[in-house]
């Protein structure tokens, strides 16, 4: 193996598993990407959900918006005093 990648992001990791889940379970997928990615990866959870949403043809690779979960947080409100 040539190494590992450090650095990914989520939307990187989902076009992987939407590119592997053409022809492999999740299980594989999963092995697949803790070889490139490191442990610190997706959980198997979370690769079986995004293997299904793809199996039922969803296409994008951005997580929805959900209700009562900030999207950005400033670090003024972070701060504690």
């Amino acid at each position: 193996m040539k190494g590992r990648l450090e650095l990914w992001s989520k939307q990187e990791v989902c076009s992987v598993i939407r590119f592997l889940n053409a022809k492999k379970s999740a299980v594989e997928i999963r092995c697949q990407l803790m070889d490139v990615y490191g442990e610190s990866m997706m959980s198997s959870q979370c690769v079986a959900k995004w293997c299904t949403k793809f199996r039922t043809r969803r296409m994008t690779i951005v997580d929805c918006v959900r209700s009562g979960r900030p999207t950005i947080v400033g670090m003024a409100e972070n701060k504690t005093h």
